[in-house]
């Protein structure tokens, strides 16, 4: 029985020692009698302990070296936010890139025009919007976001050139949301005997900045087979002469989808 101990511990535990009582210090539990250290049921017992301790402690670092992996193979950030300037490969149709383009080449060639640089008073412009004539149906966006890049370059490059006067529609209706009564505001015409110059319907503003040109744009598309072809025309119109006074366009050409 003693051997059979011996030699059961010897195979499961390997060169675990523990300390013997005498002058001899360690000894390997292996050479120790099952009498010795009280019984194969004390060595199997300590033998099960020491497993599972070692399973558990195997099995957590591999689970949290499992979810760092797992976690690390996640979207990078530049495949979460791809670059707006370039055209991704997992779409079709008009991009972002189109936006950009062709608002930053207008926005240059507007304010490079030689009546604007010459003159010595600032142009005042009303963004419109743009008309959709296209039939294709096949960009699900809203076309007014070139015309609103475009306001913005202008904004930013205008230097003093340009002022941009709000729509009419859109400056009272904001106005007379905002303002308290007495203030020139909602309730400040009680009677409805005001106006809104041409428009009508409520105080005037006498303060408010009159536009001289107005810039508008128009899309139009030429579906094919597999491509289609947009041409987006932007117009600056004098609203006191009907004269157009600057007219480009961004056209390019898309696969459909």
């Amino acid at each position: 029985m003693a051997g059979k101990c011996k030699a059961l511990v010897a195979l499961t535990l390997g060169p675990l020692r523990v300390s013997k009582p005498g002058a001899d210090g360690p000894e390997p539990i292996a050479a120790l009698g099952c009498a010795d250290y009280g019984g194969a049921s004390d060595f199997a017992k300590e033998n099960d302990r020491m497993n599972r301790n070692t399973i558990v402690r195997t099995t957590l670092g591999a689970g949290l070296a499992l979810a760092g992996l797992v976690a690390g193979c996640g979207p990078s950030y530049d495949e979460q936010r791809p670059p707006v300037d370039q055209i991704d490969k997992r779409d079709s149709g008009l991009q972002s890139k189109d936006v950009l383009q062709a608002s930053d080449k207008l926005a240059n060639d507007l304010l490079s025009l030689p009546q604007l640089n010459e003159s010595r008073e600032q142009w005042t412009i009303v963004v419109d919007k743009v008309e959709d004539h296209t039939r294709d149906n096949q960009f699900s966006g809203d076309y007014n976001i070139f015309l609103q890049r475009l306001q913005t370059n202008l904004a930013r490059q205008g230097h003093g050139r340009v002022t941009l006067v709000e729509n009419r529609e859109r400056f009272y209706g904001l106005r007379d949301r905002e303002l308290e009564q007495g203030g020139g505001g909602g309730g400040g015409d009680q009677f409805g005997q005001g106006g809104r110059g041409a428009g009508g319907g409520g105080s005037g503003a006498p303060g408010a900045v009159s536009p001289d040109y107005s810039l508008w744009a128009r899309a139009m598309d030429l579906p094919g087979r597999g491509t289609t072809y947009y041409n987006i025309q932007f117009s600056l119109v004098d609203l006191h002469t009907r004269v157009s006074v600057w007219t480009r366009d961004y056209e390019v050409k898309v696969m459909r989808k």
